[in-house]
């Protein structure tokens, strides 16, 4: 985890890293910030939805606090939860936290820029000075940034709420659209003290991906300046020159006290030696070797850089039709290469087509013999089914409409696996035969297929039933689309 010049994606993978080694105080103080701000919110707002987006408005100050644990962190030891409690109210006063609120709350850069204000204590115009100068080799990282983190959050959020819901009894009907589930989600029906329970989902997954967030911000902060000012080496230097300091301290001293004691003797002498080497050097430089000059003139060129030998236009003209050549050259195979590739294609879809028009008209006891015997538990041999299906449905229609809707469901896919010869997979789904008849089949039939699975489902997994008189409808309807006499 130490710091060294990285390319911006490395460099926010540093920040998971930091978050990974100083998790524990950082998700403490990340508590320790929201809770009081959640409670506060929850008392004195009644409508949840309010009391939410207030929550989500004080992040800038949820981040300073988080900044502040892991920059302690990093440039030392990292600080208890008393001190982090102590250090917030310098935090609300010297790091423009109303512009914050205010101003800058919808700045997508705001990780990336908190520790100008915050570590550097700039404002105002040097504070954006130094925003612009950091920020031109790391733009598309901070907004990538943002948009990830603001993905995780979604995905925690509604997974959250999803458990919530699966977990409370009733939570929706299984008609409910997507509007629906959304309005409950955030507080906008009228679901009780169940939007209370979301917004402890939402707080949730504040707490766990906002340390990510400025985590990441704050190691493209690190990563910028390094690039900048190498400041990884300054730190370097400074904790070298700390330690040096503290192990030296002693020998200083008593080098202090040796250097004291000793100066005036090492002073004359070091006078005596200093006018020795002077005389000895002017005595050298007075030898007839060094006495001798010489003045010596040279050509140089005004342009220093090699002026090109001009080309005849002839040659120039080659060489242009040269170049021509070549491209046309590649062009042509470029084409050559996809006519032969769509002529492939053609060949291997007339071929496709073939092959499954002779399987199609020789093989139709074969597929008979590969239609699936059992599907969703249900048994769809044409043997199992009574000849008079929709007549014993019916009958049964007022005591066990369980059985009556088995008995017309039964039906309805022994007759399109076996009469209509459609493909069903033993993967399929309810919902999948529904899209299979919706695209084979009229709209009358798909439509009465819709209502008589939707009526079974219901009944099977809701433990719904419908009534009875819906049941009888369906029994009345179900002849004329799924009969031996309906083919035609």
């Amino acid at each position: 985890m130490a710091l060294r010049p990285r390319n911006p994606w490395e460099g926010a993978d540093l920040g998971v890293v930091m978050l990974r080694a100083w998790w524990r105080p950082v998700y403490s103080a990340m508590v320790i910030a929201v809770l009081p701000v959640a409670l506060v919110a929850h008392l004195l707002i009644e409508q949840p939805l309010i009391a939410l987006v207030v929550v989500w408005w004080f992040k800038p100050l949820y981040d300073r606090v988080v900044l502040h644990v892991m920059a302690r962190a990093l440039f030392g030891v990292a600080p208890s939860l008393r001190a982090t409690l102590a250090d917030i109210p310098s935090l609300v006063r010297a790091t423009g936290l109303a512009g914050a609120l205010s101003l800058r709350r919808l700045e997508i850069a705001r990780s990336f820029n908190l520790p100008v204000r915050q570590l550097e204590r700039q404002a105002g115009a040097g504070a954006a000075a130094r925003e612009r100068l950091l920020g031109r080799r790391a733009g598309a990282q901070t907004s990538a940034l943002m948009y990830c983190c603001i993905a995780f959050e979604t995905i925690a959020v509604v997974s959250l709420a999803a458990l919530a819901n699966l977990l409370r009894p009733a939570s929706m009907d299984a008609d409910a659209g997507m509007s629906v589930i959304v309005a409950i989600l955030f507080g906008a029906g009228d679901a009780g003290s169940w939007h209370w329970l979301n917004n402890v989902a939402f707080i949730a997954a504040y707490c766990a991906v906002e340390p990510l967030y400025v985590g990441c911000g704050f190691a493209l902060y690190l990563n910028r300046r390094t690039a900048l000012e190498a400041w990884d080496l300054e730190l370097r230097f400074r904790r070298l020159s700390d330690k040096a300091r503290a192990r030296a301290a002693p020998a200083l001293v008593l080098l202090a006290a040796v250097v004291a004691g000793t100066s005036s003797f090492f002073c004359a002498e070091t006078a005596q030696a200093a006018q020795s080497s002077r005389e000895l050097i002017e005595e050298v430089l007075a030898a007839p070797e060094f006495q001798q000059y010489r003045t010596q003139k040279v050509w140089r060129p005004r342009e220093r850089a090699e002026r090109q030998p001009r080309r005849s236009p002839a040659l120039d003209l080659a060489s242009w039709f040269s170049s021509l050549a070549t491209a046309a050259a590649q062009i042509l195979r470029v084409l050559a290469y996809a006519a032969l590739a769509y002529g492939l294609v053609i060949v291997l879809r007339f071929l496709l087509e073939r092959l499954r028009e002779g399987a199609w008209r020789t093989a139709p006891a074969a597929r008979a013999a590969q239609a699936p015997e059992m599907i969703f538990g249900l048994d769809v041999r044409p043997e199992a089914l009574p000849p008079d299906l929709a007549q014993l449905a019916a009958a049964a229609a007022a005591s066990d409409p369980r059985l009556a809707l088995s008995l017309l469901y039964r039906g309805a896919l022994v007759t399109l696996i076996h009469r209509d010869r459609m493909r069903i997979e033993h993967g399929d789904t309810e919902a999948d035969c529904v899209r299979r008849v919706e695209a084979t089949h009229a709209h009358e039939r798909s439509e009465y297929f819709a209502r008589l699975v939707t009526a079974w489902t219901r009944t099977a997994y809701g433990h719904r039933p419908p009534q009875s008189s819906h049941v009888i409808e369906l029994c009345t309807q179900w002849p004329r689309h799924f009969s031996a006499d309906a083919a035609a």
